[in-house]
């Protein structure tokens, strides 16, 4: 059995990816992005040293929180043996 054949693909459809991909225009992908990405309480996760990201990232977000990687939450967090 294929890999498309498995997800319920047919041959077309794996065929015309690129050029389904290519017709794509701003406005479809600004109808997706409101439909499946709205503005409201929007949050982005960034996973770095937050001395070096922090500054390029202020402009974008006014709100930061930065947590260490040990903090409860994060994997791999420290678990109670």
């Amino acid at each position: 059995m294929r890999k498309n054949e498995f997800y319920g693909l047919n041959d077309s459809e794996v065929n015309d990816l690129e050029a389904r991909i290519d017709a794509v225009t701003p406005a479809m992908a600004q109808q997706v992005i409101q439909k499946h990405f709205p503005s409201d309480n929007l949050v982005f996760t960034l996973i770095g040293k937050s001395s070096e990201i922090g500054p390029a990232v202020k402009k974008y977000a006014e709100k930061q929180d930065t947590r260490p990687i040990t903090a409860p939450g994060f994997w791999p967090a420290l678990r109670e043996q």
